[in-house]
């Protein structure tokens, strides 16, 4: 069985030996890649004065803290952390962080509303390391309870081509796994609708590929490659 996964073959390398061992031969189809952005701080804001600094991918952390390192700022340790999923925290790590909140599930939205229903006082600076683009912008929430908020762009997602003899080579009984709703639209561009299964991480990804109208795809609820395989074997 082949498993094509919209990620550059680097990022899988700790994939492939677990998926050899169940039978699955790994394509890696990176359809899109990170391009940084280069944010400015907000002149009025202190990092004395952050209370919470919101990710909801590793690309975020990479993006941030290494604008960081640029503009010569750092963060004091008692800032607190959310983040999406565990690992975005592993992420965090590389840079001497970890997360102090993790929502019950791997969804932007929940990570938001957790916070909001059990942790916030209301009286919070906050900001979100986030994407050019993305599914969910806590903007209302966080300013109907008047939080000081502040988002950072660090980063885009941006279509790359890819060689169209990856995606001919699997067949319709193998599956593609997309990671992110604009792998689908980077993929949809390429190629149209794919001949193997699709498999969508988290119903935002799923609600893309139906927006396509893209059919018989599997929605995976926890956002894991090592789920979708034990899922597939």
């Amino acid at each position: 069985m082949r498993l094509g996964i919209t990620r550059s073959a680097s990022q899988l390398d700790t994939i492939q030996p677990l998926a050899a061992s169940r039978g699955i031969d790994i394509i890696p189809l990176p359809v899109i890649e990170i391009c940084h952005l280069a944010f400015e701080w907000p002149a009025q804001l202190s990092t004395e004065k952050i209370d919470w600094l919101f990710f909801t991918s590793s690309s975020g952390v990479v993006s941030f803290f290494e604008r960081l390192i640029q503009l010569k700022l750092t963060l004091p340790n008692e800032v607190r952390i959310g983040a999406i999923a565990n690992k975005t925290d592993l992420t965090l790590q590389l840079y001497g962080r970890s997360a102090n909140f993790v929502p019950t599930k791997s969804y932007g939205k929940k990570l938001f509303e957790e916070f909001d229903q059990t942790i916030a006082n209301g009286d919070e600076t906050i900001i979100y390391a986030r994407a050019l683009q993305v599914n969910y912008d806590p903007v209302t929430v966080f300013s109907a309870k008047h939080f000081d908020y502040y988002a950072a762009i660090c980063y885009k997602t941006m279509e790359r081509k890819i060689d169209s003899e990856l995606v001919t080579a699997l067949s319709p009984d193998d599956y593609i796994l997309f990671t992110a709703p604009s792998t689908i639209s980077a993929y949809q561009h390429q190629f149209g609708k794919p001949l193997a299964k699709p498999i969508a991480i988290g119903h935002a990804t799923a609600s893309t590929m139906a927006s396509l109208g893209w059919s018989r795809y599997t929605i995976m609820e926890k956002p894991d490659i090592d789920h979708v395989m034990e899922h597939l074997s």
